[in-house]
């Protein structure tokens, strides 16, 4: 009798038990989630308890590293409000890895299984019997495209008298410790828009060029993210446009290291520890961004590239009479929407076939820059009246206007290419990681935010009579005077290609080393001091800063009495070298100046646009 009272004891207790989640196991179509308590048995008195995700994204996808970079959005989990006896703490990430997407898109995810440590502060469980613990895991899973997902995680823990601890837990524990930062003690100030890290143990010397994430996404979508230069082993100096927590990880090869603050006496400094925020993507995130890529657009009529396009449609619209031109002006909108549309599905292509291709592919192609100069130079002598059309095709073109407005357009958008901002760059990075639909939607924003304005003036031509004079004299010297900007693209465009076949110039007394790693390296461990010019032809940047400062005689006498080695890395044709060089240091565009001071091998990145007397002082 006794052995039976034991067994349905036994069995009761078992069953009892059972009757508790100590862990959850859920699966997605896009990850795998497991979910473990530290203890399985709380007591009354118990004040904290660790929870541990694991999350395993499946074949192809990936989740993104709550500060997640230039696009996506945080992986976090998130409870109510109505939590009496629990409440979230900072949680720990396993270590993201940074991706750079199309040479524009900086992003820090997961591919792999990776983990979340969670502690929680428990509270008022004397009368409690069990702990319920409702939690939401919020991601955005992305391969092609991307999928927002908010799983629910439930966990019922008992309360008695004494806590027990979860075999469970501390086994996956061991794995998650191996992927997470190791923590660097480190005082900080902030001073503008520059955050010092003084850290307290050195980096690696393995750790030329490490890269600080902060715990805290950018605020604003269209600011750049921070940039990290070392200054020695123990100090690193971020620059940042929009505010961040000096709590983060640092990035380096095969190692990362999770900053631990202490109170800096500078009054500006940032707190000493940070709550991980949770600000969220707009809730139309897709309409949101439909709106950047059109103002995008818009403001991309301000850019110098589109100018000598541009100007053509003005002439165009200055001789039409004041009556509205509606087949015209929708021409032009679609030559405009063709021409995006055109290139963003051969980005599209490119993106499928897993090839580095970025925005303004074309002009690294001679036959292309060819063909544009063929082009612009019939524009120009037609300007100046050295080149007339054939009455049977000026006819033809004054029956139908709209042909000219059609070309004018998809060429408008074929030159600006060149010409991106922020807003561009942040609306074409979020087409990437988008669907297909959303993808095209976006170019499709892009090109009617660009077409909109001349349309509407065309629509509206009373607007130009009403602060213009009459047709007369002024309209042929205006054409003539726009002719300038076409012959500038002329000359432009005869430079990029120039330099495109490779041409040699004449070496002046110092010249510059053709860039390269191995070259590079050599140098460095001579302990020569090194400047690095990252530039191309087509970057108009570039060729400023080289006209005003490094082809001047005061730039090469300073280069000579400081015995500096000069180094240049031509991104005027695509190379895949010169590509990698960049993101080395976290960058993927020109212009981009690299300086070694003599016995370092520490670069500093100088300012894009130079001047002289910063490079004295630098230098």
């Amino acid at each position: 009798m006794l052995k039976k009272i034991f067994f349905l004891s036994l069995l009761f207790s078992i069953f009892a038990l059972k009757s508790f989640a100590l862990s959850q196991k859920q699966q997605t179509p896009y990850i795998d989630v497991e979910l473990f308590s530290e203890l399985k048995t709380l007591s009354s008195s118990s004040k904290e308890l660790n929870l541990l995700l694991k999350i395993t994204p499946k074949s192809n996808w990936h989740l993104y590293y709550q500060n997640h970079g230039d696009v996506g959005s945080p992986t976090e989990i998130l409870t109510s409000m109505d939590t009496p006896n629990f409440s979230l703490k900072t949680p720990l990430y396993s270590t993201p890895k940074k991706e750079i997407f199309e040479d524009i898109i900086t992003s820090y995810l997961y591919n792999d299984t990776f983990y979340i440590l969670s502690p929680l502060k428990l509270q008022n469980l004397e009368n409690k019997t069990s702990l319920h613990l409702n939690f939401d895991l919020s991601y955005n899973a992305c391969n092609e495209e991307c999928i927002h997902d908010i799983l629910p995680l439930k966990l019922k823990l008992p309360v008695s008298s004494q806590e027990m601890q979860n075999d469970d837990f501390i086994f996956n524990l061991s794995d998650a410790e191996l992927t997470f930062p190791t923590p660097i003690n480190a005082t900080y100030q902030i001073n503008n828009n520059n955050l010092e890290l003084n850290l307290k143990s050195s980096l690696p010397a393995s750790c030329t060029l490490p890269h600080f994430i902060s715990s805290t996404p950018k605020k604003d979508i269209l600011s750049s993210l921070p940039t990290t230069t070392k200054k020695d082993a123990n100090t690193l100096n971020i620059t940042f446009d929009s505010p961040i927590s000096p709590n983060g990880i640092i990035l380096c090869p095969n190692n990362a290291f999770i900053t631990n603050l202490s109170e800096n006496s500078k009054q500006d400094s940032a707190p000493k520890t940070s709550s991980v925020p949770t600000e969220e993507m707009p809730k139309n995130s897709f309409i949101y961004h439909i709106i950047i890529a059109f103002v995008a657009g818009l403001i991309l009529n301000l850019m110098p590239c589109v100018l000598p396009v541009l100007s053509l449609k003005a002439l165009h619209l200055l001789k039409t009479e004041n009556s509205p031109k509606l087949l015209s002006s929708l021409a032009y909108m679609l030559g405009v929407i063709a021409s995006f549309m055109s290139l963003a599905g051969i980005l599209y292509y490119t993106k499928a076939l897993n090839r580095h291709l970025g925005w303004g592919f074309q002009l690294q192609s001679i036959e292309f820059n060819l063909f544009l100069l063929f082009l612009f130079f019939l524009i120009f002598l037609n300007l100046i009246d050295k080149l007339h059309l054939p009455q049977s095709f000026t006819n033809f073109v004054n029956k139908l206007p709209s042909n000219t407005s059609f070309l004018t357009g998809f060429f408008a958008v074929i030159v600006a290419t060149p010409c991106t901002g922020p807003f561009m760059g942040t609306a074409i990075g979020y087409a990437l990681v988008s669907s297909t639909i959303e993808y095209f939607a976006i170019f499709l924003a892009l090109s009617i935010g660009y077409a909109l304005p001349y349309t509407l003036i065309e629509l509206n031509p009373k607007l130009l009579s009403k602060i213009l004079p009459k047709t007369g004299m002024w309209m042929l010297r205006l054409k003539h005077f726009l002719s300038i900007p076409i012959a500038l693209t002329c000359l432009w465009l005869g430079w990029v290609i120039y330099g495109q076949l490779n041409l040699t110039s004449p070496q002046k007394e110092i010249h510059w080393h053709t860039y390269s790693k191995q070259e590079l390296t050599k140098s460095l461990n001579n302990n020569e001091a090194v400047f690095i010019n990252f530039t191309a032809k087509w970057c108009l940047v570039c060729l400023l800063n080289d006209k005003t400062t490094l082809s001047t005689q005061n730039f090469y006498d300073l280069i000579k009495q400081k015995n500096i080695k000069l180094y240049k890395g031509d991104f005027t044709n695509k190379d895949t070298n010169i590509l990698n060089a960049l993101k080395e240091y976290n960058r993927n565009s020109v212009p981009l100046y690299i300086y070694y001071p003599k016995n370092s091998k520490n670069p500093q990145i100088l300012p894009q646009i130079l001047r002289l007397k910063d490079l004295e002082k630098i230098l």
